[in-house]
């Protein structure tokens, strides 16, 4: 039964594909199920674990839906049967399916989870700022990723219409997650005074850092702790300065400024182009030898650019806290800003190995030891 059960799922492309559509769906479902018989604590701290395992199962759905969707030549056999139903053309259709199956699947999966996430951190979120954070967080993703899958498509063609599908995905990427923040409620206010104002330009005077604009972001209704840094400025959520001493804040915010020095945050945008321009150089010079491999290409090639991405993020946070202890010169204060941090976000302390290398920051634990040995 078992054997006809996995003939059946993998030798139809219909069984397969809505499979794989119906797993994350499915996946939320089970997480949330999972995490709501804990108490309040353990629970919220198992959500979090458990909202980073499912942006890895929604990226491993597309690179799965796109192979499955190559190995069964799903493109070329859809194409009769689609002519005989409409007057539309075969090949258009045929895209709509391919990226709008994926992304309606995945949103589903992703209401569900900020649904879930609002309940069990008895967030103010509204249903609004809920189907923002779905849309915008399945088009600076799933469909970033499927419009790269067809840009790839084209290049195995060596047509070139691969770069119009390629640049699109570009804007999406960018446009999405500027959206996406928006939809998270980081609203950047400059500000011209107060302790993180001060803070800021006094430590970016001594580390030599070209800072102009300092911002402070209001935690709003998904209650937001956060930090970042860009060239030339630096934000910080208004919290901050709540639950933070003084050399723990001087801390994080010399750990932001070595962000804008370093201009980790442009090296990072930089990252993904790179890769997926090497792939597609490898996929035009050498069409025959990869063609057979197509599938497990596919995946690769989804795959590979997030995996290089997030480990330079990981090394990038390393280098920032490395240099702002090598500033601060208080690997104490240091250590407990992080402990602090981890503790009002409710996130693991520990991460497991394999969910790491998809993580942009490095977990607590391995953090500290790595601010222990640089003593």
């Amino acid at each position: 039964m078992f054997e006809r059960f996995t003939t059946l799922l993998f030798e139809s492309p219909v069984s397969s594909l809505s499979a794989t559509l119906a797993a994350p769906i499915a996946m939320t479902v089970w997480f949330r199920s999972r995490a709501s018989r804990l108490n309040e604590p353990e629970r919220q701290t198992t959500w979090i674990l458990y909202g980073q395992w499912l942006q890895v199962i929604y990226l491993c759905t597309v690179a799965v839906w796109w192979s499955l969707w190559d190995a069964q030549r799903v493109s070329v056999l859809a194409k009769a049967p689609l002519s005989g139903l409409t007057s539309l053309d075969p090949a258009m259709l045929t895209l709509t399916l391919f990226l709008g199956l994926p992304v309606g699947a995945l949103a589903i999966a992703r209401l569900i989870a900020s649904a879930s996430g609002r309940t069990f951190f008895s967030s103010k979120r509204t249903l609004t700022d809920l189907v923002r954070l779905t849309l915008w967080g399945t088009a600076s993703s799933t469909l970033v990723f499927l419009l790269v899958a067809t840009g790839f498509d084209a290049v195995y063609r060596r047509s070139w219409t691969s770069v119009f599908w390629l640049i699109a995905a570009a804007i999406f990427r960018m446009v999405g997650k500027a959206q996406f923040l928006t939809a998270q409620g980081i609203i950047f206010r400059r500000v011209k005074s107060g302790e993180v104002y001060k803070r800021a330009f006094s430590l970016a005077g001594r580390m030599k850092v070209s800072l102009r604009r300092v911002h402070v972001v209001p935690i709003g209704r998904g209650h937001l702790t956060n930090a970042l840094g860009w060239p030339r400025s630096i934000a910080v959520t208004e919290n901050y300065t709540k639950f933070l001493h003084e050399p723990e804040l001087d801390f994080v915010i010399g750990h932001e400024l070595s962000h804008s020095k370093e201009l980790h945050g442009i090296k990072n945008l930089a990252v993904a182009p790179v890769v997926l321009s090497f792939l597609a150089l490898a996929c035009c010079l050498f069409p025959a030898i990869l063609a057979p491999f197509r599938p497990i290409l596919d995946v690769v090639v989804i795959l590979m650019p997030v995996l290089i991405d997030r480990f330079f993020s990981r090394r990038f946070e390393y280098a920032a806290d490395a240099a702002s202890v090598a500033f601060t010169k208080n690997p104490d204060a240091a250590t407990q800003a992080l402990v602090n941090l981890n503790r009002l976000t409710q996130a693991p302390s520990h991460q497991n190995e394999l969910l790491e290398i998809f993580m942009t920051h490095p977990a607590l634990d391995r953090r500290i030891e790595a601010i222990k040995t640089q003593l």
